[in-house]
């Protein structure tokens, strides 16, 4: 994750309020990418794939910026933003990968959580799939 417009990756992100980022995936092997927002209560949003935004396929060593600049010159900016009331919030980036495109996380869950997205991966064969968490903190 890094800030929109730069290139480095940040190890301990800090944006301010309303701040644009980025998201820079890298996989080793060929994966299928899903990418979630999770805010501090745990609400889960799915960022890709997405209504708009196809399932990605990314080859061994490739590279997926997102939003790319054609999604970025489109009116798709990843704002961060901490909840109304509050100074400052940690919230956090899961990028799963996955060796199938079968996989369809949280299709008909209400209101999904952490939880939901967790059993639903606890459903698939760890060897198919990897993840990864970043965390961010958000201050007003």
């Amino acid at each position: 994750m890094h800030k929109a417009g730069k290139d480095e990756a940040l190890n301990l992100p800090i944006f301010t309020n309303n701040e644009e980022a980025q998201i820079k995936v890298k996989v080793s092997e060929d994966s299928y990418i899903h990418i979630f927002s999770i805010s501090q209560d745990g609400a889960v949003t799915k960022l890709l794939p997405g209504q708009y935004f196809p399932k990605r396929f990314l080859k061994a060593n490739e590279e997926l910026i997102f939003p790319d600049t054609t999604q970025r010159d489109m009116g798709l900016r990843l704002k961060v933003q901490a909840p109304e009331g509050l100074r400052k919030a940690v919230e956090s980036l899961v990028v799963i990968a996955t060796k199938g495109g079968d996989e369809e996380f949280l299709q008909d869950v209400q209101s999904p959580n952490l939880i939901d997205l967790w059993q639903e991966l606890s459903k698939i064969d760890s060897s198919s799939w990897a993840d990864e968490m970043v965390g961010y903190e958000i201050r007003r």
